[in-house]
């Protein structure tokens, strides 16, 4: 992709998830859940401190009404994670966790996958969710690329 569309469609993306966060601090049940997002997001790291099955089960609420849809909450989870929201996590992992505990717990049956690719002499990782076993919202071709490793819950725990 040429440097100056590269350039364009970041800039967008990121007016985009601007305008979300902007409008989510004028609703009061969307500014509530932009400070509980930003709660988990900064929990992450220290959540994680313990081996991946038992962080994700604490990470697996029971499905409950929501105030928010899960598109609107997608987006904001989505424009947070943007931002920086969960550092040092790198921005597939932590908007896979945020999108995975905030979607689960509004009733949606996701998936997390992690998988893993050669990039030369390194290797890259990915983290990325499904919903009935197709990539939710997410770019197929940035899930073929990538080898998985493991997936949560397991095929068996569904």
């Amino acid at each position: 992709m040429p440097v100056l569309r590269r350039t364009v469609v970041r800039t967008r993306r990121g007016l985009d998830y601007s305008a979300t966060l902007v409008a989510a601090m004028a609703d009061g049940q969307r500014r509530h859940f932009v400070q509980e997002a930003l709660a988990l997001a900064r929990e992450l790291p220290d959540r994680l401190d313990q081996p991946l099955p038992v962080a994700l089960q604490a990470l697996t609420p029971a499905a409950q009404p929501q105030f928010l849809d899960s598109d609107t909450m997608r987006q904001i989870v989505d424009a947070l994670t943007a931002f920086g929201a969960g550092r040092p996590l790198g921005i597939c992992l932590r908007r896979s966790l945020l999108r995975y505990y905030f979607l689960r717990r509004a009733g949606l049956p996701l998936v997390i996958h992690f998988g893993a690719r050669r990039l030369g002499e390194d290797i890259a990782g990915h983290a990325w969710l499904t919903l009935d076993g197709e990539p939710y919202h997410e770019k197929p071709e940035h899930t073929r690329v990538h080898t998985l490793m493991w997936s949560y819950p397991s095929t068996a725990d569904r």
